[in-house]
């Protein structure tokens, strides 16, 4: 073939990539416009008149100033979310960890500092920052799984995975000026770099993710397993990324020890929450008899949508076994795992369904269980109502968090 042949086809060859990554983007962005006006508009007809939750303003709870009463109006468009967990972030963005006798520690830092940089650049408010950056990061973390998926499973199968995890019941938790959206996009990096054998990216990604969830641990097991396949890059930084998300744990500890003297302060602040050792299996019978004896009893509801929420988790982990690469299989089970086994007693699936969001693989299980259109839109919309429901309860104070 003459060079003259060989230039042309690679500038085609690039010139479809591009369109074709740009085409991935634009179908993201609609997915999350989508997603980012329904939820506003739920907010808009349903949030009413509600005092925080007493649990929220406790003695060690944020000042009053960081927690908003669920009022209605056209403003909860934009800040209809801004409930629960989002006082402490905005807290902490704000004044930092105070002097250390709080439990504040529990919350790790990389939402928080990405949120006051925000704030200072922009000049909103902090809780409007915070929103900006749950909601940039998760339509970023769109086009990464967009990316992931068609280099996992294919072009098909990704545009219907970016819609089916963007309908998820819990995936409101990612337009929520939480750390979720966060966490989500420096675990897709995880995953996507390691597959492209760029380890030291990868790495720096599972370092994000370590300084934004504890629960990035579960990255661990993953990476080392795709790692281990991994011929092109050097030993030493695959081992790099298989601990990055481990060494981003133990840099927030340290840093505790060396500015306050008690290394595992984010540690002992989670007393606060009640949270106890438990076994995993143990936790499951308790969780699920608890939702029952909710249904039988016509009482608690955030049992059984606890309960309901946590088996289809479970459910779609034990469906992904051979159905997806081992990698995410792997992924899967140690996020479930992890609250699982520290578990608070009254209520054994508590926050299982929000830790569980991040949880990308389940979308590419039940994309490839599913197959056809119909099937598919079926089940996207049957998910999208779910989410929506659970939103407008989240947002009028309600006992989903």
């Amino acid at each position: 073939m003459p060079v003259t042949d060989i230039a042309r086809t690679i500038d085609e060859t690039h010139e479809s990539d591009v369109a074709s990554a740009w085409r991935a983007a634009l179908f993201c962005l609609v997915v999350f416009c989508v997603a980012r006006v329904a939820v506003s508009l739920v907010a808009v007809a349903a949030v009413g008149a509600h005092p925080p939750d007493a649990s929220a303003i406790t003695g060690v709870s944020p000042p009053a100033s960081f927690t908003m009463a669920a009022r209605p109006g056209w403003h909860n468009a934009l800040d209809g979310m801004q409930r629960w967990d989002e006082a402490w972030f905005a807290w902490i963005a704000a004044d930092g960890y105070g002097n250390g006798e709080d439990v504040r520690a529990a919350f790790f830092p990389a939402f928080p500092a990405a949120t006051a940089a925000t704030a200072a650049v922009t000049g909103t408010s902090t809780p409007t920052a915070a929103t900006v950056v749950s909601n940039v990061a998760y339509l970023c973390s769109l086009i990464v799984l967009f990316r992931l998926t068609a280099v996992e499973l294919g072009d098909r199968e990704a545009r219907w995975s970016v819609a089916f995890f963007a309908a998820m019941p819990t995936s409101f938790f990612f337009l929520a000026p939480y750390s979720e959206s966060l966490f989500l996009l420096a675990t897709l990096l995880v995953f996507l770099w390691a597959r492209s054998d760029q380890w030291s990216l990868s790495a720096c990604a599972g370092v994000l993710a370590g300084l934004t969830r504890p629960m990035a641990v579960a990255l661990t097991p993953a990476v080392w397993w795709i790692a281990r396949t991994a011929s092109r890059a050097s030993r030493r930084a695959r081992i790099a990324a298989v601990a990055a998300p481990v060494i981003g744990i133990l840099c927030y500890l340290a840093w505790w020890g060396v500015a306050r003297g008690d290394a595992l302060a984010p540690v002992h602040a989670q007393t606060y929450w009640g949270r106890g050792t438990a076994f995993a299996p143990f936790t499951v019978v308790r969780g699920l008899t608890f939702a029952v004896l909710a249904v039988v009893r016509a009482v608690r509801p955030d049992l059984l949508v606890d309960g309901a929420l946590t088996t289809c988790f479970l459910v779609s982990a034990v469906l992904a076994v051979r159905r997806i690469p081992s990698a995410y299989v792997a992924y899967m089970w140690s996020t479930l795992l992890i609250p699982l086994s520290f578990a608070w007693a009254p209520r054994p699936f508590l926050s299982v369904p929000r830790l569980a969001c991040v949880l990308f693989p389940i979308a590419w299980v039940w994309v490839r269980v599913l197959r056809t259109r119909v099937r598919l839109t079926v089940a996207i919309a049957v998910a999208a109502v779910s989410q929506l429901a659970l939103a407008a309860v989240f947002m009028n104070w309600g006992w989903l968090f």
